[in-house]
């Protein structure tokens, strides 16, 4: 004999895959009603209404964006920009904004003098 969960048999829960869950990111609903199970890439927490957010939007985070603490952000920028994920930008710009290399070789010139 099996069990099926419905409102009356999960009336504080919601139903996924016929098991009563409380509702807690990533799994998100309503007390009788079924669970959504959200995508945590676009979402970080449960609408009122069960369903997955970012932040406070009321909704998961469009295509090509990523949901990172509570705002939603495009990765394609980064991926083609390299800067963030690569660090070989950021290692670049290091190296003029320290200015330890390059400066230190110009004070050089400039002690010499």
């Amino acid at each position: 004999m099996s069990c099926v969960c419905d409102a009356t048999a999960c009336s504080t829960g919601c139903c996924l895959s016929n098991l009563c869950n409380t509702p807690a990111f990533p799994v998100c609903g309503v007390p009788s009603g079924t669970c959504t199970s959200c995508d945590m890439t676009v979402s970080d927490r449960c609408t009122p209404s069960g369903g997955c957010q970012c932040g406070q939007t009321g909704a998961p985070c469009p295509a090509g964006e990523t949901c990172t603490l509570g705002a939603c952000g495009s990765d394609a920028g980064e991926a083609e920009g390299g800067g963030s994920d690569g660090g070989g930008s950021s290692d670049s710009n290091a190296g003029p904004d320290t200015g330890s290399s390059d400066s230190g070789g110009s004070e050089a010139s400039g002690d010499d003098e």
